[in-house]
């Protein structure tokens, strides 16, 4: 055990400089709901945190704007969900609205945050305006009216405008949108019409005023949005877009609506130009999950001054998208934001697309990698689209992303709930079943795609299809194999090339790299056949189902497992796992020679040796289960100054990882995740309050190699964290860096010698030796996980070196060598 404790100690030296530099955090930031301009800056709001952009105004068209810096909730936001934004020139503020996060202003000095606690009605913020001292925050539940003194740096609240606290001079609490004239006039939409009011009469009831289908003949009740230019007021609806111009009819609406020209009612994003045209799009959102839908053909409309209505197809003039969620003028150029493809600024003839690098969606549900790249899917055991997942898949080869959906690919659904590579390089997606004429377009099946070729495959419950071209689209070129069901839950690569595919309420069929079937089977006592997960040990095949009997066990090897030979068909002893949903399960041979397989189910974390089932928990370590029941393991008990499994926290586990250094990562719930090293027997644990993990709810966990990095999915994003190598990558070896420098052993563990030609800091194969001024050598270093050089300031006998300068020098195997200097500091 002392020998563990001082492994352990070691490892913690190591890794304890690394782990704020070697975390990454990607959100998909191409799905936005505002975005403003100032100081050369872009700002951009989207579901995936506050993007903002450098402006290089001596360039033009997409090259002009460079990607600064995204801020998460790890930088200090309340959530990552920013929906509107304000700035405020007086003081260099930005004040962004967040859905279920208040107020939160971006400062010189920091993140400052508004929310039910200062004052809020609400904190789903739906619009933000200003006007000098005066700030205005629409919410789902009122107005809230903030203001700000001199000397003092935080805003205070002056008054909460409510239906009751107007008497109903605010029609509705519910806001959808606000905008402040130049007139102070202040707009509200709301689901019972549009609601107004000069800002000099807030708190007179009788000033308040409101337009709707019962006292005008506005199109409609619920106001989407809202756009003024001079004496003219215009408002999207859900019935139609209406117009009306103060100056003229002051209660007389135009209405415009598929009656009159136009494709749809449903009129979503507005705004006007400096010259008075009218720009507006089609579409409908949809809370829940998170959904812009414009059925119409056309990505923009523009309304003249004089009535001449000008359509913008989508797919036309540079606007590939048509879910167009802002319209604005920047700079005198019209620009909008779309809900997917990022920012669009108007270079007539032509628009030109500002878009981010980035991961297509936020909710990451499963992960696997392939030659040079790694996958992750984003589905969902359910039908229909999830409201930060369920959008396909992404590739990430270190640098790019790419994203495929069932719109810009053949990719059949984005309800992609499983990935696996075979022995050919080729991604296998297993789909969730979708219903037949589905609004998504999604289809039923199983996707390979080939990158090599770019070729895609499809399979479903009647058969084989292969891809031809964009027109004829996929084309059945056999009857087999044939998937057992429409609903596709797990795909397995097993250690003899073979796929399992798992078809929910149909049972599992195994097939070659020819697509040519090798059995099929279904898991005896398994109901519905829910089997969502395979796995491999030295002695078995293990099958999960979603709580459809849990875990059984096949222990035949040299077989592959059959309905109709139930001698081999095992179960764990516990009911445990024969009432459970299970979500991962890994192998590996421990210390000892013994085969552990390592299952992380709804209901805990459990291990079986060949002989014993074993359960892990907070409070105890490890119990065996004997006699029928679980009973203390008194050889796996906590000490009292070691991590508990999950930071001692009763959360349910969600996945499971089993990395290169036979080191197992287990994702919870509710508090991050926990490494297990089976040859310490200890847990490590990361949440948010200890690490840079942008959500403590983990649903997948995956490994890519050419980075050293665990990768961690969440429903708000992926976070990598770097654990090591398992063998060196093939970078140059131009110049390293040592860090801290000064080395203080005392206050900082370890100095870090690193790769500045590779972007992880990484070394070839090569090895490091310190000297002293005198040119004796003091030791030398072996490469790490991680790959750069840690010196914890000893010489090779184990004794603290004093203080000076010591020169360090590495070499690699084809004779390149770098050299450079330590300051080494005691007390």
């Amino acid at each position: 055990m002392n020998k563990h404790l001082l492994t352990l100690a070691l490892c913690l030296v190591v890794l304890s400089p690394l782990i704020a530099t070697r975390w990454k955090t990607y959100t998909n930031t191409t799905y936005v709901n505002d975005y403003i301009e100032a100081n050369n800056k872009l700002y951009v709001a989207t579901w995936g945190g506050l993007a903002v952009f450098k402006h290089d105004t001596t360039l033009t068209g997409a090259e002009a704007y460079e990607l600064d810096h995204t801020y998460t909730n790890i930088d200090g936001l309340s959530n990552n969900d920013v929906r509107v934004l304000d700035y405020i020139p007086a003081t260099d503020q930005l004040w962004m609205g967040l859905y279920a996060g208040g107020v939160n202003i971006l400062t010189p000095q920091g993140i400052k945050i508004l929310n039910e606690t200062s004052g809020l009605p609400s904190n789903k913020i739906t619009g933000i305006a200003h006007s000098d001292t005066l700030f205005f925050v629409s919410t789902d539940k009122g107005l809230a009216v903030f203001y700000q003194m001199a000397q003092v740096s935080f805003p205070l609240l002056s008054q909460v405008y409510t239906n009751s606290y107007t008497e109903g001079g605010l029609v509705n609490d519910s806001l959808f949108f606000m905008k402040l004239a130049p007139t102070n006039y202040l707009y509200l939409g709301t689901p019972q019409g549009l609601s107004y009011v000069h800002i000099d009469s807030l708190n007179i009831n009788s000033r308040w005023h409101t337009w709707n289908t019962t006292n005008s003949n506005i199109p409609g009740d619920r106001i989407s949005q809202i756009a003024l230019f001079e004496q003219k007021i215009a408002v999207s609806t859900t019935k139609g877009l209406g117009i009306v111009d103060l100056s003229v009819f002051p209660n007389n609406w135009i209405e415009y609506n598929s009656s009159n020209g136009l494709e749809s009612d449903s009129v979503y994003s507005i705004n006007y130009s400096a010259s008075g045209d009218l720009y507006f799009s089609y579409g409908a959102w949809h809370e829940n999950i998170m959904t812009l839908n414009n059925e119409s053909n056309t990505a923009l409309n523009i309304l003249s001054a004089d009535g001449h209505l000008t359509k913008i197809p989508e797919g036309t003039l540079g606007l590939n998208n048509k879910a167009v969620t802002k319209i604005k003028n920047l700079n005198g150029k019209m620009s909008l934001s779309s809900w997917g493809d990022g920012l669009f600024f108007d270079a007539t003839p032509n628009w030109f697309n500002v878009i981010t690098n980035s991961i297509g969606f936020n909710t990451v549900s499963c992960i696997t990698h392939s030659k040079g790249k790694t996958w992750f899917g984003s589905g969902n055991l359910g039908i229909g689209k999830t409201k930060k997942g369920t959008r396909g898949i992404s590739s990430f080869d270190g640098n790019t992303w790419q994203t495929f959906t069932v719109k810009n690919s053949p990719l059949i659904s984005d309800n992609i709930l499983s990935l696996a590579v075979d022995d050919k390089d080729r991604l296998w997606m297993a789909a969730y079943y979708t219903p037949t004429n589905n609004t998504y377009g999604w289809g039923n099946g199983l996707n390979i795609y080939d990158p090599s070729n770019n070729s895609w495959d499809w399979m479903d419950t009647y058969g084989l299809y292969h891809y031809i071209d964009p027109v004829i689209t996929y084309r059945q070129i056999s009857t087999t194999p044939a998937m057992l069901s429409q609903t596709l839950t797990y795909v397995y690569h097993d250690s003899d090339n073979r796929m399992f595919v798992c078809c929910y309420n149909g049972g599992i069929i195994v097939l070659d790299s020819l697509y040519q079937k090798i059995t099929s089977f279904q898991i005896p006592n398994s109901a519905r056949q829910g089997v969502i997960l395979v796995a491999e040990s030295e002695s078995a095949y293990f099958f999960g189902t979603a709580n459809d009997h849990g875990v059984s066990y096949w222990s035949n090897m040299d077989l592959l497992p059959s309905a109709s030979n139930n001698n081999y068909w095992h179960n764990p002893q516990s009911t445990d796992l024969n009432n459970c949903w299970v979500y991962g399960i890994v192998s590996f041979t421990n210390d000892f020679g013994e085969n552990e397989t390592w299952i992380a189910a709804s209901n805990g974390i459990y291990s079986y040796n060949g002989t014993n089932w074993f359960k892990y928990d907070v409070d105890v370590k490890r119990r065996i289960f004997r006699n029928g029941t679980w009973e203390t393991d008194l050889n796996g008990l906590y000490y009292y100054d070691e991590e508990r499994l999950f930071g001692s926290v009763h959360t349910n586990p969600t996945a499971i990882y089993l990395d290169p250094f036979r080191r197992i990562w287990l994702g919870s719930r509710d508090n991050g995740f926990s490494m297990y090293d089976p040859s310490t027997e200890r847990f490590t644990n990361y949440n948010i309050s200890n690490s840079p993990l942008i959500s403590n709810y983990v649903l997948s966990l995956g490994y890519d190699p050419s980075q050293g990095s665990l990768y961690i999915g969440t429903p708000d994003g992926l976070n990598t964290f770097q654990i090591g190598f398992e063998n060196p990558p093939q970078v140059s070896l131009k110049k390293v860096r040592a860090y801290p420098n000064p080395f203080k052993p005392d206050r900082d563990q370890v100095v870090t010698i690193e790769n500045t030609a590779s972007s992880s800091g990484v070394f070839p194969t090569s090895f490091c030796r310190i000297y002293d001024l005198s040119g004796d050598l003091v030791l030398e270093l072996k490469q790490n996980r991680y790959l750069p050089f840690t010196w914890n300031g000893l010489n090779s006998s184990g004794k603290k070196c004093s203080s000076g300068v010591y020169y360090y020098v590495i070499s690699v195997k084809d004779g390149d060598t770098v050299r450079g200097k330590i300051a080494l500091i005691r007390g």
